[in-house]
């Protein structure tokens, strides 16, 4: 109807679809359906990164103009780092989805290694998910890990005003290598330190000069 009455439309497209499952081969008939669509009659298609336009191309080729933009975030909202952190807990953060699928058990193989060698890390996990109850069992056992659940997301800025670094253990599926993670954006606004795997969704531009590598593919383990 848009293009019949010559007005400009754009698809936005904001990630493939990302969990397993009859469910999501239903949404990847929709997901070429609509891409298709709008590569027939739209001005042009915006997508959340670099990468995220290079799967669209390479399904269905560069004839329309595809626009990477980032996730964002406020950063006054999130400039509420603590000065009074005590300098002998070394405090991790992980906020999003507990999903196995996410790699949550790795954020705490860290922590655990971290406290063998003798330093007093604690680990924060905020969110809620298919890995919840799990989660919870396993802090039983660790007084040093826990368990937040979901909050406001409004609530977040002062939760990580209180950690030192923050945690992305995602792995290296496509719904992560194209994603455009805000809680990066999120943990670096509250002046946290970030660990994350090293796949292209958590790389930044220009940030050669503060950004290093390991060398280890993951935090612990693969």
């Amino acid at each position: 109807i848009a293009a019949k009455k010559k007005i400009p439309c754009f698809l936005i497209d904001r990630g493939p679809p990302a969990y397993p499952g009859i469910l999501t081969k239903i949404q990847w008939v929709l997901f070429r359906k609509s891409w298709k669509k709008a590569f027939k009659y739209a001005n042009a298609g915006f997508v959340v990164s670099v990468e995220h336009a290079k799967l669209i191309e390479s399904i269905f080729g560069d004839s329309m103009r595809i626009i990477p933009v980032s996730a964002g975030i406020d950063p006054q909202l999130f400039n509420l780092k603590n000065s009074s952190n005590s300098e002998s807990e070394l405090k991790f953060a992980y906020h999003g989805r507990l999903d196995q699928k996410r790699r949550i058990i790795l954020t705490i193989d860290l922590v655990e290694e971290l406290r063998k060698l003798g330093i007093n890390a604690t680990l924060r996990l905020i969110g809620e998910g298919d890995q919840l109850k799990e989660l919870e069992l396993m802090s039983k056992d660790r007084n040093w890990m826990k368990i937040i659940g979901k909050v406001e997301h409004s609530e977040i800025p002062r939760i990580l005003s209180k950690m030192d670094i923050g945690l992305l253990p995602m792995g290296s599926e496509i719904s992560w290598i194209t994603a455009s993670p805000i809680k990066l954006f999120e943990f670096a606004a509250s002046g946290l330190v970030v660990i994350a795997t090293d796949i292209e969704a958590h790389q930044i531009d220009n940030s050669e000069s503060w950004l290093r590598k390991t060398g280890v593919e993951t935090f612990v383990r693969d």
